[in-house]
C-alpha cells in the first residue's frame, strides 16, 4: 500500500490536514476514495505492485460500495468488473452503505439462536444450578448476540428485537412457557441479567470512553469529529448513537 499510495494521496481527507487510503485488518483490505477515478487508479495500482511480490487480488471476492453517490461507472480489477454491494461482511459485520444495520441484527440473533439451540442438553439438565446456566448463557449466547454492538445505531424496532429474543432463550432456561404469565421484570429478577438493550448502551458508553482517551492522532479519535467530504442532502439527517 505504501509503494501504491507514495505518489499522491488517492483517498479521502481525514483529521486537519492528512489523507486515509485503506483500512486493514489481517489479508482483508479495504480501499477508500472520494471519486471514482480515484479509486480505479488505486485499484490498478494496488494490483500492479501486489503481482510483483507474488500477491493476486481475487477479483470474485472483492466488492465495490458506493454511498451516496450517481456515478454508475464499473471498478474492473484485472478485466473483471467488480460487483457492486449495498451491503457486504466485513470482520464478520455487515455494513451497509446506508447506514442501516438491520441485516446485521438478523444476522446476530439467527447466529446467537444457533448457539442457544446447540445447548439445548444444558438447558434442560436438572443437574447445573440455574446460576450456572445463565453463566452459560451470558458467555456463549449473549456475547454471540452482542458482537460488535459498541458500534450499532438501534432503534425501537431493533431493541425490541433484541428484548424479544432474550426474553424467549430466558424462559426457556426458566421452564416457562406458554401460557404462563410472567413478566419481563420478574424474568430478569430470577435470572439475574440486566436488560439486554440497557447492556447494548453500556457498551457504547464504555467504548466511546475508550476512544476519548485515545490519542488525537488515532483513527478512532478522528472519526468521531470528523466531516465527511461533499455536501449533506437537504433533509433531518439519520440519528446516530
Amino acid at each position: 500500500m505504501r509503494k501504491a499510495t507514495e505518489d499522491r494521496p488517492r483517498g479521502i481527507a481525514w483529521g486537519p490536514s492528512g489523507h486515509i487510503e485503506d483500512c486493514d485488518f489481517a489479508d482483508d483490505i479495504a480501499l477508500i476514495s472520494s471519486s471514482q477515478m480515484d479509486l480505479q487508479e488505486k485499484t490498478d495500482r494496488v494490483g500492479r505492485v501486489a503481482r510483483c511480490v507474488g500477491l493476486n487480488i481475487h477479483a470474485s471476492k472483492s466488492k465495490i460500495m458506493k454511498v451516496k453517490t450517481a456515478s454508475s461507472t464499473k471498478t474492473v480489477l484485472c478485466d473483471v468488473e467488480l460487483e457492486e454491494a449495498n451491503d457486504f461482511k466485513y470482520l464478520d459485520s455487515y455494513i451497509s452503505a446506508d447506514g442501516n444495520i438491520q441485516k446485521e441484527i438478523s444476522t446476530r440473533i439467527g447466529l446467537a439462536a444457533n448457539a442457544f439451540y446447540r445447548l439445548q442438553n444444558i438447558w434442560r439438565s436438572n443437574i447445573l444450578q440455574m446460576k450456572t446456566k445463565v453463566e452459560i448463557y451470558r458467555s456463549n449466547v449473549r456475547s454471540v448476540l452482542l458482537y460488535a454492538a459498541e458500534t450499532w445505531r438501534t432503534n425501537k424496532k431493533i431493541e425490541s428485537r433484541l428484548r424479544g429474543f432474550e426474553g424467549r432463550c430466558l424462559r426457556r432456561i426458566l421452564n416457562i412457557h406458554w401460557p404462563q404469565p410472567i413478566t419481563n421484570v420478574e424474568v430478569s429478577r430470577l435470572t439475574g441479567i440486566n436488560n439486554i438493550v440497557d447492556e447494548a448502551k453500556q457498551r457504547r458508553w464504555r467504548w466511546l470512553g475508550h476512544v476519548l482517551r485515545m490519542g488525537a492522532d488515532r483513527h478512532p479519535h478522528i472519526a468521531l469529529r470528523w466531516t465527511p467530504q461533499g455536501r449533506r442532502r437537504r433533509g433531518r439527517p439519520l440519528g446516530t448513537w
